[in-house]
């Protein structure tokens, strides 16, 4: 039950729903739903049984643990850090688990984040098995792994020279980034036109009507692009490529402007260069094995498709 609840995300207070007995009685009438008071105190008695068996597996092991991190803030302003443990195991098997999913009050400076770290670390009894800590490329992270080495060296393996292993994924988002700015100025026409259209429930449906006829499915909402996102542009030009015909008629009956045929031919060809990043970035970023093998090899194909366009 308790297994359901957590996986479903079940709250609590479902259980004292006045329609959930009777249900369950047109079932089975001998088996009667425990309170929401029960539910809980069974969900931390297995969260820390759980613990307990990983804070044994982690304190026992012969290898190195390394780390993972990463912070965010939440709808209500509120900051948070992930904490991911990745190691091999006895039997050699790698294996990733969180061990740390915590509020980070402001400001998120570098002793800040080496702070929580610290104290994550010294929970689960593992300051010295710490190998590797993965962060993307912002200062307070670098920060954060200069007091780690100021402090702890003496528990760190080769005394940190190694400790600070930049996110590869981040980097190239900073790459992406960076030529974004010539991008989005190649592609304004196809994102104007695409804005207007979503921007209204009756422009949609119009520009729905048009994409039936054209034997194109029909869609809620469209793809438009977000300045902190570079994939979304990957996505809404593939998206406009696909209805191309649809938006080009789309102008022409309202008799707005239209992205003109070069337009298009610029917008094909980002969305090619765009869709190598895309692919690049998920072999990097895959969370199931290992990745730090493949990053030289991603970033001498981002050189040649930067050298050799065609």
């Amino acid at each position: 039950m308790v297994k359901y609840c957590v996986h479903a995300e079940i709250p609590f207070l479902k259980f004292e729903d006045p329609h959930l007995q009777p249900w369950i009685d047109s079932m089975q009438p001998a088996f009667q739903i425990k309170g929401r008071h029960t539910i809980r105190d069974d969900a931390v008695k297995m969260y820390k049984g759980m613990k307990k068996d990983i804070e044994v597996e982690l304190q026992n092991l012969d290898s190195r643990i390394c780390l993972t991190s990463d912070m965010w803030t939440s709808s209500q302003d509120l900051g948070y850090m992930c904490i991911t443990a990745h190691y091999i195991n006895a039997e050699f098997n790698y294996k990733k688990k969180t061990i740390s999913f915590a509020e980070v009050k402001y400001p998120h400076t570098g002793y800040a984040i080496e702070e929580e770290i610290v104290c994550c670390l010294t929970e689960w009894g593992i300051r010295g098995k710490l190998f590797t800590l993965t962060l993307d490329n912002a200062s307070n992270n670098t920060n954060a792994c200069e007091e780690l080495i100021k402090y702890h060296k003496h528990e760190l393996l080769l005394e940190g020279q190694h400790l600070h292993v930049r996110c590869c994924a981040h980097i190239l988002n900073i790459l992406v980034q960076d030529g974004m700015k010539i991008i989005h100025e190649a592609i304004d026409m196809i994102r104007e036109l695409m804005k207007y259209i979503d921007s209204s429930p009756s422009r949609l449906q119009d520009f729905n009507t048009i994409a039936s006829g054209m034997g194109l499915r029909a869609n809620k909402g469209i793809s438009v692009d977000t300045p902190t996102r570079w994939n979304s542009t990957w996505k809404m030009l593939v998206e406009a490529l696909t209805y191309k015909s649809v938006l080009t008629s789309y102008a022409n009956r309202k008799m707005i402007d239209s992205p003109s045929e070069e337009e298009w031919e610029k917008a094909k060809a980002i969305c090619e260069f765009l869709k190598a990043f895309e692919e690049l970035t998920l072999i990097v970023s895959a969370h199931r094995k290992p990745t730090s093998h493949k990053f030289l090899p991603v970033v001498l194909s981002i050189r040649h498709a930067l050298k050799d366009p065609g």
